[in-house]
């Protein structure tokens, strides 16, 4: 039988694929809160904050994806989430200043 996680998981992925983009983050959120070190969760979270054009959100959950694989040791997908803030950086024209603000470490992880 799956767990909650797995079906917060599962219905992320349902809602991502039919463009249902705030149900998927619905989901994502509800998977972090039962996963709060599951790193997968926040990446999906920045991906899909970047569909619907909030930058800061984006950075924030990408950059807190990046924190949580470093720590896993999965320095492959961390380096993928790094460049991910790049790209963002660039796209919403974000100032260094303001990049060091939202890529701080955070307490909260699923807000």
């Amino acid at each position: 039988m799956p767990s909650n996680l797995q079906v917060q998981q599962a219905l992320g992925e349902l809602w991502d694929i039919t463009q249902h983009y705030d149900r998927a983050i619905d989901a994502y959120k509800a998977a972090a809160g039962l996963d709060p070190e599951g790193p997968d969760n926040y990446y999906h979270l920045g991906r899909l904050n970047n569909h619907l054009k909030a930058g800061e959100k984006a950075v924030v959950y990408m950059a807190m994806a990046e924190s949580l694989y470093r720590k896993k040791h999965n320095s492959e997908m961390a380096e993928h989430c790094r460049k991910n803030i790049s790209i963002l950086a660039g796209k919403y024209h974000f100032k260094k200043e303001q990049l060091l603000r939202l890529t701080r470490p955070r307490i909260s992880v699923a807000g």
